[in-house]
């Protein structure tokens, strides 16, 4: 998990924006012990089934990433690169806060850039 800490290495923008990473903060079921875990889901009714009858497994995990950008006018694109790292990831949900609006999309491994559309 030490590298969804490193935001700089997963986000990439428009250059010129000037970008940098200010917070992160990742939580998983994976930082916590096999009690807390069963826990966790025997309380969390929405969550689903951690083992399937498969016999597959999944894992849930929440980053939140806080970047600030010096230029934020030039900001044009963002490439979320977790997929290149973490390769059976199947989908992020992302939601970006803005000034103007807070937009939520679902990239793929095809789908990787966000862009950020300005009126003028």
């Amino acid at each position: 998990l030490n590298t969804l800490k490193q935001g700089e290495r997963l986000f990439t923008f428009t250059n010129k924006a000037g970008c940098k990473l200010r917070d992160v903060h990742v939580a998983s079921h994976l930082l916590d012990d096999d009690q807390n875990h069963a826990v966790q889901h025997k309380n969390d009714k929405e969550h689903l089934k951690y083992e399937h009858d498969d016999g597959s497994r999944h894992a849930d995990v929440k980053a939140d990433y806080c970047f600030q950008c010096s230029k934020a006018k030039q900001l044009k694109t963002m490439y979320v690169q977790l997929f290149s790292y973490f390769q059976w990831t199947e989908e992020i949900i992302t939601t970006l806060n803005t000034s103007k609006a807070h937009p939520q999309m679902t990239l793929t491994p095809s789908e990787i850039q966000v862009s950020f559309l300005t009126k003028n």
